[in-house]
């Protein structure tokens, strides 16, 4: 049993507090939800396309087996593409579904274990994978997956990963998403808060998953927004990320 999902996602927040870099984050989230979950493997998904498919895969432990397995997953991408791999192509082909999904709910564990996305994910525990979508982006996503070789993942597990996937968003946004340049935060006279907010907001957060970031209230961070729109002469969510963008306010990380 789990304990509840408040407290999860609430514990969950806490570890990732100190997460400032992607790396920290990949770690800290992949650590928490090994530890969590009961699993083999969990780790960092980024799935691109430029020529071709590529995936980069970050699981914890990291060991000569997930060295391999990436390898892998790769030689069978320029192979075949992601047709065999049901958790990307459902993201991708509905991606109005952001929810947490198992490969047990798309595909029957007969059929799954007959591809040959099956035989090279099978040594970092393959048989049952999760996904937590944390973006989409034309032409791939990004998600953390958790995979093990035993029983499937249960409904409480999926409580969990529900529960906790808002955390884990926010967290990808705010150490992925847009940067706030200082020298034009200074202009508009921005505290460090409501600069924070400006690049959540940029980043597509809403108020919820804000608070949760910065561990307060929805209440507080709608507050702080009301705040923010009359110190900006602006009226909503969407007008503040324009002026962001326009002005320079917010700066687009490179692709890693």
């Amino acid at each position: 049993m789990y304990r509840s999902a408040t407290d999860l996602a609430l514990d969950f927040s806490w570890r990732l507090a100190g997460a400032s870099t992607p790396v920290d984050l990949e770690s800290s989230a992949s650590e928490w939800l090994s530890r969590t979950l009961g699993v083999d493997y969990a780790g960092f998904t980024d799935l691109r396309r430029a020529s071709m498919w590529t995936v980069r895969l970050r699981l914890h432990p990291r060991d000569r087996m997930t060295s391999a397995a990436e390898t892998a997953v790769n030689a069978l991408l320029r192979e075949e593409g992601i047709a065999g791999y049901p958790l990307f192509t459902h993201y991708l082909r509905q991606p109005a579904d952001r929810a947490p999904r198992r490969t047990s709910d798309l595909v029957s564990d007969r059929n799954w274990t007959r591809t040959r996305t099956y035989e090279v994910l099978k040594p970092v525990g393959g048989r049952r994978v999760l996904a937590l979508l944390v973006g989409t982006r034309a032409g791939g996503l990004d998600a953390f997956m958790a995979s093990r070789s035993g029983r499937d993942f249960s409904d409480d597990a999926m409580d969990v990963a529900r529960a906790v996937q808002p955390v884990l968003v926010a967290a990808h946004h705010l150490v992925r998403g847009p940067r706030i340049s200082a020298v034009a935060a200074e202009r508009a006279r921005l505290t460090p808060a409501e600069s924070q907010i400006v690049a959540l907001l940029t980043a597509g957060l809403t108020a919820e998953a804000i608070a949760r970031v910065r561990r307060v209230s929805p209440r507080t961070v709608h507050k702080q927004l009301e705040h923010l729109y009359a110190k900006l002469g602006l009226h909503d969510r969407l007008q503040v990320a324009a002026y962001a963008r326009r002005t320079g306010l917010v700066e687009e990380p490179a692709p890693p």
